[in-house]
């Protein structure tokens, strides 16, 4: 007994020493509390600790990146214009090979609207002047830096003037026609609608316009309003277009025509309807001639 009684009072002895040695102070509990107080709200706010370290990695490249950002704008604009003669260099490529292809649909534009009846039109495709390299990064685009307007003279004697200021309704519907014409399939527009594109031409101009309006219809559809029969007898149906007073309102009627409704109106397009007994036939043999010239485009 006498044993135990003096290990416990050796013990209790240890122990009031490390009592003794223990200092409680009130200031470090609050900053712990705080700290686990700010633990909380990060990860509230962040997640758990992985996503915390990920923050604070991406913060800490941030901030080297802000620390040293004259070097690394020197570095980037060193870059930037490296970049910029490459494709300087690449943009000065492409303007010759338009130069080129400009003046060689220019051509093909004329060629086209002399066969539509503009025999004295003349047309030009005009790129602007390639900027200086110095100028070249707030003009180019994903398409380059060139850019391109039409100017057509459609009389003889008359100055090249940009096409979109001066062009009629019949002399664009020609001019698109003869777009289409050169583009063949290099577009997806599903239909073409011309109108006027019969004034000012004859009957035989109005077979070419036929025949090139029947070329682009096997790839799109078109729509065409017209009153010289050439150009009616090439279309696969037709719609008689007239204006009527119905009730003391002007409505307008679109009536689809059958293959004899469709002779009949050919024939009075001819202005010979009524007037000579071979009209109809005339006008048979020429939608029978359009079947045969669409037949062969097929």
């Amino acid at each position: 007994g006498s044993s135990v009684s003096i290990v416990l009072k050796a013990l209790a002895a240890s122990v009031g020493d490390e009592l003794g040695e223990l200092n409680f102070d009130p200031n470090e509990l609050e900053e712990l509390e705080k700290r686990l107080q700010t633990v909380r709200s990060l990860k509230r706010k962040y997640g758990a600790f992985a996503e915390m370290h990920k923050f604070r990695e991406k913060s800490a490249a941030r901030l080297e990146e802000l620390e040293n950002a004259d070097e690394l704008c020197e570095a980037l604009t060193a870059k930037k214009n490296e970049l910029l003669k490459s494709v300087y260099k690449k943009g000065k490529i492409m303007h010759g090979i338009r130069a080129v292809a400009a003046h060689e649909f220019s051509e093909q534009i004329k060629k086209e609207l002399h066969e539509l009846g503009m025999e004295n039109a003349d047309f030009e495709v005009r790129l602007s002047d390639f900027p200086a390299i110095e100028n070249f990064d707030k003009t180019f685009t994903v398409s380059g830096a060139d850019t391109a307007e039409f100017y057509l003279s459609p009389n003889a004697g008359q100055p090249l003037k940009p096409l979109v200021k001066i062009i009629s309704g019949g002399e664009m519907s020609r001019f698109m026609l003869a777009l289409k014409v050169i583009a063949g399939a290099a577009d997806d527009i599903p239909t073409f609608v011309f109108d006027e594109i019969d004034v000012g031409i004859s009957g035989t101009i109005g077979q070419v316009v036929a025949k090139k309006l029947a070329t682009i219809s096997r790839k799109h559809q078109i729509l065409c309003v017209t009153h010289l029969p050439q150009i009616a007898s090439m279309a696969d149906k037709h719609f008689y277009i007239e204006k009527q007073t119905v009730d003391q309102n002007t409505v307008t009627r679109v009536t689809p025509l059958s293959e004899e409704g469709m002779i009949g109106e050919i024939s009075r397009l001819s202005g010979s309807k009524g007037i000579s007994d071979e009209s109809d036939a005339n006008a048979r043999n020429m939608k029978n001639w359009c079947n045969t010239f669409k037949n062969a485009l097929e």
